[in-house]
């Protein structure tokens, strides 16, 4: 819910040029399709993950937005092996 709500507000603030949410969550929907009914759908882009099975995609049938396919080689691109629990 969080993110939706960030998601929507950033646009009415005009606090990005272009939203990407990263997520396949469906609940996200209606915030995606909000913003790009409202600004334009070249202010929103979605990242997910690409695999071998499925190709995972926030995707709303009413719109064509971009999706940056993420794998293995992007995980490990960004990585951060620290160990950050409390010991």
């Amino acid at each position: 819910m969080q993110l939706a709500i960030d998601f929507v507000a950033g646009a009415i603030d005009g606090t990005y040029d272009v939203g990407i949410i990263c997520s396949t969550d469906t609940d996200l929907l209606p915030a995606l399709e909000f913003v790009a009914n409202r600004y334009g759908p070249a202010r929103v882009e979605t990242a997910g993950w690409r695999s071998g099975r499925r190709q995972s995609q926030l995707r709303s049938p009413s719109l064509a937005t971009w999706c940056h396919r993420l794998d293995y080689a992007d995980y490990l691109a960004v990585h951060d092996p620290r160990d950050y629990n409390i010991s």
